[in-house]
C-alpha cells in the first residue's frame, strides 16, 4: 500500500489548518447565533462565543453545552465543542463532536471535511474515507485535495480501484501540490496497492 510521506502529511496537516478556519468563519460566528432560533439557545451561544474570544475555555464550553441542552437540533454548539477538544489536543472528543454536527449539517462539506482530516490523524482510515465520501453529497462537492486524500486511504485499506481512480483525477489538478504527488504515483506505481511509495 502507499505509505503517506511526510510532505504528504504535512499538506494535510496544513488543510487541517485552513479549513479550520473555513469552519469557524461560516458556523460559528455570532452573527449565526443571532439567527437561530430566539431564547436560550441563542442566549447560550452568544455567551459562549464572548466566551471564547476573551480566551476562557470553560466557561465558552460551559454554555455550548447549555446550548445543546436548550435545542440539541441545532449542529453549531456540537462543532465548537469539536474544535475546543481539538485545541486541547483531544482529537478522539474532537472527532466525536464533528460527527454529530455533521449530522446536522446535511450540506455542509467544511465539517465534513474537517471530521475527515481529524480521523485521519487518528489513524482511523475507514471512517476518515467515509468522511471523505460525504463530501461528495454536498453541493460544494470534492476538492482535488479531498481527492488526494481519498487516493492515499483507498490504497492504504487496499481498495485498488478506487485508489486508481481518484490518483487519475487528482492528477488533473491545476494545483501543482496536488497534481505532482498524484502523477508521481500514477507513473511510479505499476499497480497500486502493491509497492511502496515515496515522493522522496
Amino acid at each position: 500500500s502507499i505509505r503517506v510521506p511526510s510532505m504528504r502529511r504535512s499538506i494535510i496537516r496544513a488543510a487541517l489548518h485552513c479549513v479550520g478556519l473555513i469552519v469557524a468563519l461560516q458556523v460559528s460566528s455570532p452573527a449565526e447565533a443571532q439567527d437561530a432560533p430566539a431564547g436560550p439557545y441563542a442566549t447560550a451561544m452568544n455567551v459562549a462565543y464572548a466566551a471564547r474570544q476573551r480566551g476562557d475555555t470553560a466557561a465558552a464550553r460551559d454554555y455550548f453545552t447549555r446550548a445543546i441542552a436548550a435545542d440539541s437540533a441545532q449542529a453549531a454548539p456540537y462543532i465548537e465543542l469539536g474544535y475546543l477538544d481539538l485545541a486541547g489536543g483531544i482529537k478522539p472528543a474532537a472527532a466525536r463532536w464533528f460527527e454529530k454536527g455533521a449530522a446536522g449539517t446535511p450540506q455542509n462539506a467544511d465539517v465534513r471535511r474537517q471530521l475527515a482530516y481529524v480521523l485521519v490523524d487518528l489513524r482511523r482510515s475507514v471512517e476518515a474515507i467515509r468522511a471523505f465520501e460525504s463530501i461528495g453529497s454536498t453541493p460544494s462537492g470534492f476538492t482535488d485535495r479531498d481527492r488526494l486524500a481519498l487516493a492515499y486511504l483507498y490504497d492504504g485499506v487496499a481498495r485498488n480501484a478506487d485508489a486508481l481512480a481518484a490518483f487519475r483525477l487528482a492528477a488533473q489538478s491545476s494545483d501543482t501540490a496536488v497534481s505532482m504527488p498524484a502523477r508521481r504515483a500514477l507513473r511510479v506505481k505499476g499497480n497500486v496497492g502493491t509497492v511502496w511509495f515515496s515522493e522522496g
